[in-house]
């Protein structure tokens, strides 16, 4: 019987990746053109490999492909990630979107839970300020097991991420770089410096949650809400009363950004955890009432996840 993987996606062979002299120009390529060119270029590129998008903004130069299957694995016969967090890269979603992103192994009705697997998405932005256009891309791995609560990430610095996800993220950088190569210049940059965050007002938190909440605010504070999504549970509590959905949120907060000043004003008053039911609460003096904002985050497998963010009725 011909099973239904519709509600996910059909595997996409890894193929070869390109040669490591392509992916170097393409990924210290900056384009000078006009912005709807690089536009067309990305957008073409992306759907043509992941061809189903969670985030297609092209007034702020933001893609974000849903999460694509990419090769099956037996049921807990294969180590879970272990972190929750990306340690580098900048995935994530922003812009209006519609509905709430499906899982993957959550069933529709008439169609079979899938069997557990690894997928992977892509994210991309054009960086304001050209032309000459320069692009972030990066992409991110995940391992998903019916019974699991969520799909898990791997961080880019896990053991366990799987081999395929740097040439995947080549393949979109050269696949850009061939539309737009006659108006490539090649620059070669100066490796960035780590930024630290300042993960003081968070210190007393349990081990690997300063360093996300750090983040969330730091992009709570640059009202990044692509760095911002990164961080979030896809059943992201946006409203007391509404659906879980970081679709949603993200879709709020990009029409009105003012919305984050709030959330950065929660965190610096501090967070605290509550061990029962592996969740962390701001702000720590535990404030509530009508017209409060609180915010939320919950572990998954060893790492925590941005879970909520809303005002209490």
């Amino acid at each position: 019987m011909a099973l239904a993987w519709a509600l996910i996606s059909v595997i996409i062979g890894a193929g070869c990746g390109p040669s490591a002299a392509e992916a170097h120009r393409a990924e210290h390529a900056i384009y000078q053109t006009e912005f709807a060119r690089v536009w067309i270029a990305v957008e073409a590129t992306v759907k043509e490999q992941y061809p189903r998008l969670a985030i297609e903004d092209p007034i702020h130069g933001k893609i974000l492909t849903d999460w694509h299957l990419v090769e099956r694995v037996e049921e807990d016969q294969v180590s879970k990630p272990t972190s929750g967090v990306t340690s580098s890269g900048n995935l994530g979603k922003v812009g209006q979107t519609g509905g709430t992103q499906q899982q993957p192994g959550q069933a529709q009705q008439g169609q079979p839970v899938p069997i557990a697997g690894r997928f992977f998405r892509i994210a991309i932005v054009i960086k304001p300020g050209g032309p000459p256009w320069k692009l972030e891309i990066d992409g991110e791995a995940a391992l998903y097991q019916p019974g699991m609560a969520m799909i898990v990430p791997y961080g880019h610095e896990d053991a366990d991420e799987p081999s395929w996800v740097k040439p995947r993220i080549d393949k979109i950088r050269v696949g850009i770089y061939k539309r737009l190569e006659g108006y490539a210049r090649i620059v070669e940059e100066a490796p960035p410096k780590k930024v630290e965050l300042d993960k003081g007002p968070w210190q007393n938190l349990p081990k690997g949650a300063p360093e996300v909440v750090a983040a969330v605010n730091a992009a709570a504070d640059k009202k990044d809400t692509l760095a911002l999504r990164r961080f979030m549970s896809d059943d992201f509590t946006w409203s007391a009363g509404g659906s879980p959905s970081a679709d949603a949120a993200v879709s709020l907060w990009s029409a009105d950004p003012l919305l984050l000043a709030s959330l950065t004003k929660v965190l610096a008053a501090g967070c605290s955890e509550r061990e029962t039911d592996a969740l962390i609460v701001c702000p720590a003096r535990g404030e509530s009432g009508p017209g409060k904002w609180r915010a939320e985050f919950r572990k998954v497998g060893s790492g925590w996840r941005f879970a909520a963010f809303f005002q209490e009725e």
